[in-house]
Order: C-alpha cells, then sequence, then structure tokens
C-alpha cells in the first residue's frame, strides 16, 4: 500500500528509516527512487547495493544533511520506537521544505480494537511473530506499543507536519458487527468542540479509514 502511495509522486531521493528486511526499499529503487535504508539491526538487512545506514532512531542523529531527502517512508515502524517526538523531529530535519513523510503503524484506533479495550481493557498481545524477531540484542530493537493515531498526529504537529491524510487498504472489509457504532461514535465527538477535536485529530481519528479499517493505517504528511 505505501508503495502505491509513493508511486504517485514523481521519483526523488527517498530514506526507507527503519527499512527492517529492505524489502520496500527494493520496490521503490524498482520504481525509479534513489533509495537509502536505515534501521537499527544491520543483521536482517537483505537488500543488496543499496546503501545502509545503522542507527538508533530513538536517540542517533541521522547521517544525512537537512533537507536531504524529498521522501521519507516509515513502515510499521514508529510503534516500535520508545522515543517517536525525537524520530520524527528527524524526520523533519532530514526533509526538505514541502517533502512527504509516509506511515504505516497498526490500526489502534479501529472499531473492533475500541471495543476489545473497552472489554478486555487490553488492545491485544503486543508480540511479534518470531519471524521478524530482532538479531541485534540493543534492548530499543524490541520494544513496542500500541500507538494510536491521536498519539502520532501530536508528534507530527509539533514537528512541523502539516495536510495529514489517512489511508487503508482497499483489500480490507469493514466489520459490519460493528458498523452501526460508527454514526454513533461521529455525532458523540460532536460534545467534545471544535478546539478539542482539532487538538486530537478527531476528524481523522474516527473516520471511515480508521474507524471501520482493519489492520493497518497509512498515512502521508508534509513537512512545512
Amino acid at each position: 500500500m505505501l508503495a502505491c502511495l509513493i508511486g504517485r509522486e514523481p521519483v526523488g531521493r527517498i530514506l526507507d528509516a527503519p527499512c527492517g528486511r529492505g524489502a520496500l526499499s527494493v520496490r521503490l529503487q524498482q520504481m525509479g527512487f534513489d533509495v537509502s535504508c536505515c534501521d537499527i539491526d544491520q543483521g536482517v538487512f537483505e537488500a543488496e547495493g543499496l546503501p545502509l545506514t545503522v542507527a538508533n532512531l530513538n536517540r542517533d542523529r541521522l547521517a544525512y544533511d537537512d533537507g536531504t531527502f524529498d521522501y521519507i517512508v516509515c513502515s510499521g515502524g514508529l510503534h516500535r520506537l520508545c522515543n517517536i517526538d525525537y524520530a520524527v523531529g528527524e524526520f523533519a530535519r532530514c526533509l526538505k521544505a514541502g517533502g512527504k513523510l509516509f506511515i504505516s503503524v497498526p490500526n489502534y484506533g479501529c472499531l473492533w480494537r475500541r471495543f476489545l479495550f473497552l472489554l478486555l481493557g487490553s488492545f491485544g498481545k503486543d508480540i511479534d511473530h518470531p519471524t521478524f524477531l530482532q538479531t541485534t540484542l540493543e534492548p530499543e530493537a524490541h520494544f513496542r506499543r500500541n500507538l494510536t493515531f491521536t498519539q502520532l498526529n501530536h508528534y507530527l504537529q509539533r514537528h512541523g507536519f502539516a495536510g495529514v491524510d489517512v489511508f487503508n487498504s482497499k483489500t480490507e472489509t469493514p466489520n459490519l458487527l460493528l458498523s452501526p457504532l460508527y454514526p454513533v461514535i461521529k455525532c458523540a465527538a460532536l460534545l467534545c468542540g471544535p478546539r478539542l477535536r482539532a487538538e486530537y485529530g478527531a476528524r481523522e481519528a474516527n473516520s471511515r479509514v480508521i474507524l471501520l479499517g482493519s489492520y493497518q493505517v497509512y498515512i502521508r504528511a508534509c513537512r512545512t
């Protein structure tokens, strides 16, 4: 899905961070983008021929000059960071003015996960499938959190990102059992007032994309 979103943009220089095994990096290179890669764990990287910078996004200054990239893509990475604020700040620094940040994160704001939290007090088990375990012993590489769009939107706004758009995969089907709650939540949110709704990004957080979406949400934000 991220590759499809990025593919609508003119080709340019792009950073894939964290890049993991490098599958998306290779796809972007095949699409004509000038790709750089960054990850905390070089032991999982498999994209031969692409430049890899090893860095901890929680605290390392990325080895790129200010305004280096036209685009940055962070696929399934931000909910794995304990210091998202720092990472988003580094992304903003490394992007050109008008550059775009593309993100994918688990959709913890969808109706079925909200309902699960209501019943069980938890969004679910935050444990990776063994296939995706890191090879590095650095503790921060194994961190996970239940990151909602509202939380992420605060970091994006703080570091000068605007025009935040959310998307989901066209292959996802809404949860029909819970879908009647969608208009109820939309109407109930009006009780919070326009200032509070804007502060919490309620328009996007309570959109069909997030509420009726499934496992992943995809975000595009522009650096001002």
